[in-house]
């Protein structure tokens, strides 16, 4: 007999063992009747609990899509048993989005096999040899494309010298790949963006609390009332880059229209304040924000490659 099934209604709870009487035990709120559940009865049950209109996820999403900060608000009100907790809410998205990604096949590429033919590279070099001489003796790097060689100016420090010469080394023998076998080489560029941009948007929400916390300074307001603003602000914004995938117009206007206005309206509803004071604080967090989104995606390339 098969130890883990259980046939009839047993007299103590199975998870914390209290006496029960009933269908749910007192103690916990578990159920006393305990059966292995089949595949269909495992669907019935996310669907019912997780996903239907009475359930945690529904109700999170449509705050979060119709009614920007009210999600947060209803947090920092207590009122958290109804909802996704903002930390798996963000994940859930996120996670759909990559894996969505994945499957459509979006991709980053660089594509530098279209160049011109050798003779003419070979002529034009001639003609500016000396002036792209003297161009590249000031410059910190210099691509050849002639050649596919990537050059880093001297420092004058011996150690930090041969750690450049090092990253040019590999920037050249990358240069190469990309001329001469661009769909390898952009489709490993695109995996590894892929398998990374998580993480770099991941690290980048503190600072967008920290940011928070600074544009509010003086309210008293702590660092976690600004993270879980943070986790809900990007959890729609991941809604509005699955929209992408299906429908990226309506997307594109959504994440560059709309996020000032959403960002707007949200804090309005969590922070208060004025119309213009809490403009102007939207519209510095998302110069500032997407000056850090640009320079952490830079260097994810540049350490893809």
């Amino acid at each position: 007999m098969n130890k883990y099934r259980h046939v009839c209604q047993p007299d103590h709870c199975a998870n914390c063992h209290h006496p029960v009487c009933g269908r749910f035990c007192p103690e916990c709120g578990q159920k006393t009747h305990i059966e292995i559940p089949s595949l269909w009865e495992f669907i019935h049950e996310y669907l019912h609990h997780y996903v239907s209109l009475e359930g945690a996820l529904t109700r999170s999403l449509w705050l979060l899509l119709a009614q920007p900060g009210r999600l947060t608000e209803e947090y920092l009100l207590g009122r958290r048993q109804r909802y996704v907790k903002p930390f798996q809410l963000y994940l859930s998205i996120s996670f759909v989005f990559f894996v969505l990604l994945g499957v459509v096949g979006g991709s980053a590429s660089i594509d530098l096999a279209e160049t011109p033919s050798r003779s003419a590279m070979s002529s034009l070099a001639k003609a500016d040899k000396d002036e792209a001489q003297q161009d590249a003796s000031g410059s910190l790097l210099w691509a050849d494309a002639e050649r596919g060689t990537v050059q880093i100016a001297q420092i004058g420090n011996a150690h930090a010298d041969r750690l450049l010469k090092r990253w040019g080394d590999h920037l050249s023998k990358d240069f190469k790949r990309f001329r001469e076998q661009p769909e390898e080489a952009n489709a490993e560029l695109s995996h590894s963006l892929r398998s990374h941009a998580p993480y770099v948007l991941f690290g980048l929400m503190p600072l967008f609390a920290l940011l928070l916390l600074l544009a509010y300074f003086g309210r008293h307001r702590v660092y976690g009332m600004h993270l879980v603003f943070t986790l809900h602000f990007h959890a729609w914004l991941f809604l509005v880059l699955c929209l992408g995938l299906v429908l990226p117009t309506v997307s594109a206007w959504l994440f560059f229209a709309g996020t000032p206005i959403y960002l707007w309206l949200a804090q309005r509803r969590v922070y208060g304040g004025g119309k213009l004071a809490v403009a102007l604080r939207t519209l510095g967090l998302l110069l500032i924000y997407t000056v850090l989104v640009c320079l952490g995606m830079a260097l994810l390339v540049l350490a893809s490659l």
